[in-house]
């Protein structure tokens, strides 16, 4: 870990054009030929937003107004979450060919990856909020807790897309694997329920050991409710952040002179 606990920062620092030219590919080619472009970033999750609004406010029968902020404060962190995931696993895959042929941290490309990812969450969120703004939500100085959450979740995923990025390159089946598991997450997590008034012991314990479930909070508290999540909400996302990263850059490190043996 000695490794990247002081190449982290410097190689952040020292590469910063080049992350910024990673993030720039990662973008023009996630919208080539598409004449949509950014819009289906933000017509996606609209269109799932919609979907489990109609559906779920008729089933619980609550006021759709009300519950589609409810999903919109769950599903934000979600797809951020998930989408990070998702492509996390085939980064260094995907980029083999740089690798082989040109000394970078290989730790740079995860966290142009991540960057993208983050730009992306945070240019939905604004538009997502916006039109709820239009329908009626109303605006809280508790919303800049949201900076610090996207923060803390950020470096969670970013210990997890480590751990990912490298165990994918020894099993190619986790770009499988990880899109089932994400579809199951999705249901374990607090993202259609309110934690607090489920009862049902069995989901009680899964959505308390589930680290999403005190991430979504930090989200649900002030978009919802108005308010900053409990300090010990945020000892918790903070602790597990850190672990996350601790874990996710001692593997790194460890495999990190052996991908490129491993990369086809």
């Amino acid at each position: 870990m000695n490794t990247y606990t002081h190449l982290l920062p410097k190689a952040v620092i020292k590469y910063h054009y080049l992350t910024y030219l990673l993030l720039r590919k990662q973008m023009i080619l996630r919208y080539r030929m598409s004449i949509g472009g950014f819009i289906w970033t933000l017509l996606n999750p609209l269109f799932s937003m919609i979907v489990l609004v109609g559906v779920f406010s008729t089933i619980f029968g609550q006021d759709i107004k009300t519950f589609a902020v409810f999903i919109f404060s769950g599903i934000i962190p979600w797809n951020f979450f998930s989408s990070s995931m998702g492509q996390s696993t085939s980064v260094l895959i995907d980029n083999e060919q740089l690798i082989k042929k040109i000394y970078i941290p290989k730790i740079i490309y995860i966290i142009s990856l991540l960057l993208g990812m983050l730009l992306d969450a945070i240019i939905v969120f604004i538009c997502f909020y916006s039109l709820l703004l239009f329908i009626g939500s109303g605006l809280s100085f508790s919303l800049l807790s949201l900076i610090p959450a996207y923060l803390a979740l950020f470096f969670f995923i970013f210990g997890l897309s480590l751990i990912l990025s490298v165990f994918t390159v020894y099993v190619r089946d986790l770009t499988h694997i990880v899109p089932v598991a994400l579809q199951a997450g999705f249901f374990l997590s607090p993202v259609l329920f309110d934690q607090s008034r489920i009862d049902h012991p069995i989901l009680t314990f899964i959505f308390n050991i589930n680290p999403l479930s005190y991430y979504i909070d930090l989200f649900r508290s002030p978009i919802l409710y108005g308010n900053i999540s409990y300090l010990n909400t945020w000892i918790i996302c903070i602790f597990l952040s850190t672990v996350s990263m601790v874990i996710g850059l001692l593997i790194f490190n460890k495999f990190n002179k052996k991908i490129i043996f491993r990369l086809n």
